[in-house]
């Protein structure tokens, strides 16, 4: 959403700066005044100056996007990890229980024939 924002805003900038280049290209030609061939290259150079600092800012929102995702592969792989094992202990609960079941119901049908334990 915030890269989203920044590439836009960078794509704003960059429409502009093109619009007053153009601008001031047809003006030079026509002749223009010093002030005011100060003035757009002023304002030309700040709109660099936005782009770099945009450029910078999508960098660092990358990064964190990066980081991140990084997180949440972790953790994700955690998840999943403790799911198996559990899935793992809960089989061998069952059988374990199973087994169980199984002897006492040995037991208690040697009981019924009288036999011994």
């Amino acid at each position: 959403m915030v890269c989203r924002e920044i590439r836009s805003r960078m794509e704003e900038v960059c429409r502009k700066k093109a619009g007053m280049q153009a601008q001031l290209q047809q003006e030079s030609r026509s002749g223009i005044t010093a002030g005011r061939y100060l003035d757009c290259r002023n304002f030309v150079s700040r709109l660099d100056r936005e782009l770099a600092d945009a450029r910078k800012e999508l960098r660092k929102q990358e990064k964190k996007v990066q980081m991140l995702g990084s997180q949440l592969k972790q953790q994700y792989i955690a998840k999943k990890s403790l799911v198996n094992l559990k899935s793992t202990h809960a089989g061998m609960h069952k059988r374990q229980m199973e087994t169980e079941l199984q002897k006492s119901s040995d037991e208690l049908v040697l009981l019924r024939k009288g036999g011994r334990i």
